[in-house]
This record gives C-alpha cells, structure tokens and sequence, in this order.
C-alpha cells in the first residue's frame, strides 16, 4: 500500500500492516503530533520522494520506521530505524534522536547513507550504529545550497562493531562533535571534512578499534 499525496496523522486514521508494506510515497504532516508505530499497526516503510515533517514517533511492540529513501523533515525520533542495502535517509531542519539508527548496508550494495542537508543538529539522547559490512556506511553532511554545519550533540553516540564513515559530502562543509564516536572489536570509524572536536565527549577505540581522522581541524 502506498500513500501519497499530502495528509496528516489525523488522516491517516487506522490501519493495519497484516504482513504486508505501508510505504509514506508522499508527505506525512506530523506537524504537533504524534505517529505511533506498534504490534497492533505494525511499522511503515519511508520511500524515496517521501517525508514526515514534524512532530514526535514513537515505536513499541517490536514496529519500526524502515528507510528506503525519504526524508525526515523536523522530527523527534522515538524510535528505531534500519536504513538497509542501497538506501539512504535524508535529514532537513534537524533531528532529535532518541532511538536507534542501524546503518546496515552490506559490500554486496552500495553504503547505507544518513544525509544531513544544511546547517542543523543532531541532538537527543540516542545512538547511531554501524552495523553492516560496508566500511562506507556514512553519516554525511552537505550544503548544495551554501555552507553547512553538522552539530552533533552532547546526547549523541555514534559507535559500531563495523567501519563507517562520518564525512562531509560538499565541500565546505563542517561537523561539530559533542557527543561520543566510539570504534569497538576491529572497526575503524573515519571522521572527514572540516572538524571541531574540542567540545567532545568522548572519543574511543576500543580494543583494536580505530580513530582515523581525515579532514582539517577547525580554529
């Protein structure tokens, strides 16, 4: 089932997954509410040319929010996200993350992608895993349309048993570390672009893990 167009959490009303796919193809207007996501509706599929603008969700019982394109437009998210092979999330007018994100791509396909546009801020108190194969799996800002800066907050951990990446994708683009970045058993986790770290919590290798830092610091 696909929903398209523009419409509000009021309108989407209820309904059941029943073991099949609820992809958001269009617009979900959030904006002051809340979109819950749990055993009795089961977990919605973000598509790419999708968003959700605004708001709070929240999941339970198991249901998730799936990434296959799409963008979070000013959401608060409480809830877990799996962003699998070949696909990627786009972030506009920050994110408050209190779940899980789990880059998951695997070298079979191309690096599972959670994209910044802008100038925001990660903030929250949730984390941020890589858990695929793929050592390009990637947090990414860019700034097509001027400069960017990535804040990452205070509240934040970015950490995973996998390689990944923490980069800028356009050039001029910044990130602002607060958080921690914690690399564990064998992984390297790459920071690249222009760099502030010195408001950061924490940065680990765990045994044998690795910090490689790639960009420029920032004055």
């Amino acid at each position: 089932l696909n929903l398209g167009g523009t419409f509000t959490t009021a309108g989407l009303g209820v309904y059941q997954s029943m073991g099949g796919t609820i992809n958001i193809v269009g617009t979900l207007d959030n904006t002051g509410a809340t979109l819950g996501l749990g055993a009795s509706n089961g977990s919605l599929t973000l598509v790419r040319g999708g968003s959700i603008k605004g708001g709070t969700v929240v999941s339970s019982g198991g249901a998730q929010l799936l990434a296959a394109g799409g963008t979070l437009d000013g959401v608060t998210l409480n809830a877990d996200v799996i962003l699998p092979d070949c696909q990627g999330l786009g972030v506009v007018n920050g994110l408050v993350l209190n779940g899980t994100v789990t880059l998951a791509g695997s070298v079979q396909c191309a690096a599972s992608i959670l994209a910044f546009e802008g100038t925001q801020t990660l903030s929250g108190n949730g984390q941020v895993v890589f858990a695929g194969d793929n050592p390009n799996n990637q947090i990414q800002v860019s700034g097509f349309s001027g400069p960017a800066t990535l804040t990452i907050g205070p509240g934040i951990t970015i950490h995973g048993q996998q390689s990944g990446l923490i980069r800028d994708y356009t050039a001029g683009a910044n990130l602002i570390f607060l958080g921690n970045v914690e690399a564990m058993n064998g992984a390297t986790i790459t920071l690249n672009g222009g760099l502030r770290l010195d408001g950061l919590n924490r940065l680990a290798s765990q045994p044998s893990g690795t910090i490689s830092i790639s960009g420029h610091l920032l004055g």
